[in-house]
Formats: C-alpha cells, sequence, structure tokens
C-alpha cells in the first residue's frame, strides 16, 4: 500500500517553465512515470491537452474518464486527479498559470462545469490541432520576452478553441436561473470552507435566500443547502482520500471547530463514517 501524503500533493510547473507557461508534444517518458507512480495530485496551474489517437483512462475526483481517440480536455488546478492507463497515445499538452490566461477566459473556465473530455469532429480536431502545432513551434523558439508574449496570446487562442468544444454543449442562451446558479457556484468555490449557511451567499449575490433557493432549484434540482453540503464533502473527500491528515484536522480546515459535528455531518451526507471512507479507498 502507497504511503499517503500528510497533505494532497501539488504539482508545480518547473523550471525552465518559470515564466508559467509550457507546450509538451507526446511525452510518453513523462506520462509513463506519473502511471508508474499512480499518485494523484492537483496542479498549481491550468491543463490542457488535445488527445490524438490511442486510449488513456483516468481519475478526476473519484470519476473515472476513458479517452480514445480524438478528444479535447481541460482540468483545473482545484481538481485531485491521476492517470490509470495508457495505451498508444499522442497528445499535446499545455500548462499554464492563471496570470498567463486572458481575464475573459478565466472567467469562463471558472463556470464550467466539472469538467469532461470532449469528442471532437475531425473539423474541429484539425482547428484545434493546427493552433496547437502553432503554440509549439512558438514554444520551441521563444528566446526573449517579446516571443513569449507572442506564445501568450497562442496559448490564449488554443484556450479560446477549447472553450469552444466545451461551451458548444451548454445552452446557447442562459435563463436567469441558471445565471444565478453560476454567480452561486464561482461564490461557493472561493468561499466554502468558511462559508456554510444559504444566507451568506444570498447576501454576496444581493438576493433573497428564497429567490437564490429558488433559481438553483430550478437549474440544478436541488437546494443551496444541498450544494455548500456537496461542496464540502467532495473537499473532505479529497482529503481523507488522498492525505494523512486526522478527522480532527480535515474538519478544521473544513471551517468546522467541532469535529463530532462534521462527522455525523459526512455520516449522513455518505452513508458512512469517515474513517470507513478511508478505509474503503485505500490506495
Amino acid at each position: 500500500m502507497a504511503r499517503r501524503s500528510v497533505s494532497i500533493p501539488v504539482e508545480p510547473l518547473k523550471e525552465p517553465f518559470e515564466n508559467g507557461l509550457t507546450v509538451v508534444r507526446s511525452a510518453p517518458e513523462l506520462f509513463e512515470t506519473l502511471l508508474r507512480a499512480g499518485h494523484a495530485h492537483r496542479h498549481d496551474f491550468y491543463f490542457f491537452a488535445l488527445h490524438e489517437c490511442g486510449a488513456s483512462t483516468f481519475e478526476v475526483d473519484f470519476v473515472s474518464f476513458e479517452i480514445e481517440g480524438k478528444a479535447a480536455h481541460y482540468v483545473s488546478p482545484q481538481q485531485v486527479h491521476r492517470l490509470l492507463n495508457l495505451d498508444g497515445v499522442e497528445l499535446f499538452t499545455l500548462a499554464i498559470a492563471e496570470e498567463n490566461i486572458s481575464p475573459e477566459y478565466l472567467t469562463l473556465l471558472e463556470d464550467l462545469p466539472p469538467s469532461r473530455p470532449v469528442r471532437l469532429t475531425d473539423a474541429d480536431f484539425e482547428l484545434l490541432r493546427t493552433s496547437a502545432s502553432f503554440c509549439l513551434t512558438l514554444h520551441q523558439q521563444a528566446k526573449d520576452l517579446h516571443s513569449f508574449h507572442t506564445l501568450q496570446h497562442a496559448a490564449n487562442a488554443f484556450i479560446g478553441l477549447v472553450l469552444e468544444q466545451y461551451m458548444s454543449a451548454q445552452p446557447a442562451a442562459m435563463s436567469r436561473f441558471d445565471q444565478v446558479y453560476k454567480a452561486f457556484r464561482r461564490i461557493l468555490e472561493k468561499n466554502f470552507r468558511k462559508l456554510k449557511r444559504p444566507a451568506d451567499y444570498a447576501e454576496s449575490l444581493h438576493l433573497s435566500v428564497p429567490y437564490l433557493n429558488e433559481c438553483v432549484r430550478a437549474a440544478t434540482g436541488f437546494p443551496v443547502s444541498d450544494h455548500i453540503r456537496n461542496r464540502v464533502i467532495l473537499e473532505a473527500k479529497r482529503l481523507l482520500h488522498h492525505s494523512d491528515r486526522s478527522v480532527k484536522l480535515i474538519a478544521g480546515e473544513l471551517g468546522y471547530d467541532d469535529p463530532a459535528y462534521f462527522s455525523r455531518l459526512f455520516a449522513r451526507a455518505t452513508g458512512m463514517t469517515a474513517q470507513t471512507f478511508r478505509a474503503k479507498n485505500l490506495d
């Protein structure tokens, strides 16, 4: 059994990528290393991949995804993930720090639901591959600040094309309910550790609690309180599964001064105690 880390590992962008942007095409040695290690981790950067051929399986927040053939994929810095399998994979990857992504695209990325791979038509794949190849060429030739800025713009163009693929699967026009839900989800992601009441989020959005609940329920089928609880429970699962922290420490990190109350909350939400969940999900 592999020993867990005290906390969830965060894989940073390392030298020579100190500018916060790197482009790689099919680096099998890197992926084989990750596959052998099998450890779950987060990034401190945004990760985009263009899957050209072959098959791979990976896990993101306890959900396994299989990619085969032409597909695009995006992983945010918050998501805990690990590589499970590779078979003849060729792909292009872009790793980019937040400060190098255009503010407009950052907002759109924050609004995306938990990401899963997007299958591509031949035409969409060719467009993305052309953009990816251009980024790779610029990355290989980058030698000064001016050329880096050119690469940065090209990388954002690629991100924009990936975003188009994700957004094309969503309704063309959002209802007021959907708009409110997205705004709520954005605030929830940043504040779930300290804000636990629907009233806290309603106040942040300058809405009444009944109206916020109406919008969120209409958009998702569930009330605000369920979304708050589920986000807390997801983070608790991440920490229980991927770290050695005690239940008491995890409770405190998630904003609960009373570990017993947190344990009851976890058990009600999952049907098992935190200790049982950890034991059932040993690496």
